[in-house]
């Protein structure tokens, strides 16, 4: 393969990825719209992920033929060329390496945000099975316009309570995507570390080789 096309494979993986991050902030907007219409939205939300883990097994695909192609012009290569092949390579995993390393750490700050979210939620659900149990025992007693008001009280917070739940819910949702999102980038960048890892130690192999 030559390198125009392999820059045009690049280019490919660099179309593949724009679209993907588009996809990714589309579905996090549907997630924030699923309140007002959770039927359609659920189904638009199905489909997106499908196009989006679609486009990601294309863009793997291209990305390992790009890395098979460089392998082979590697064998190819002079010894100069691949001593620098080496020192290219080398920068590029360091990169990769200082990236995923970023995106573990914006992960655990996510897991403890995801965390508080989810502790916070669970409170606002005790305070309201707290309250509905007052109110069940309130409601049998109206013979006074004290209980009657402080029962229309504790009703409305109760109402309140909820609104607060559901929108905790969401807000969990969005971090558990986020979340995900982050997972998938991290485990693509460890990929390929992990092949720019491979393909320098083959370059420094075939270098040895030659230079002896």
């Amino acid at each position: 393969m030559t390198p125009d096309e392999i820059d045009l494979l690049v280019e490919q993986v660099k179309i593949l990825a724009g679209e993907i991050a588009f996809s990714t902030s589309t579905l996090k907007r549907l997630v924030d719209q699923s309140v007002n219409d959770p039927e359609n939205s659920q189904t638009q939300i199905h489909n997106l992920e499908n196009e989006i883990q679609e486009k990601q097994r294309q863009m793997r695909a291209l990305e390992q033929l790009i890395i098979e192609s460089g392998e082979a012009s590697i064998a190819n290569a002079s010894l100069v060329e691949m001593q620098q092949k080496v020192m290219s390579l080398m920068t590029q995993c360091n990169g990769k390496t200082f990236e995923l390393e970023i995106k573990s750490a914006d992960n655990c700050i996510l897991q403890e945000q995801l965390q508080k979210k989810c502790t916070e939620n669970r409170e606002l659900h005790e305070k309201v099975n707290l309250l509905e149990r007052r109110l069940n025992a309130v409601s049998s007693d109206k013979k006074s316009s004290q209980t009657c008001s402080g029962n229309a009280v504790s009703g409305e917070y109760a109402e309140e309570l909820k609104r607060k739940i559901q929108s905790q819910e969401f807000e969990n949702e969005k971090l558990k995507l986020e979340h995900v999102q982050i997972v998938e980038e991290n485990s693509g960048l460890r990929v390929q570390n992990q092949k720019l890892a491979e393909e320098a130690s083959y370059a420094k192999e075939l270098a040895s080789e030659k230079s002896g």
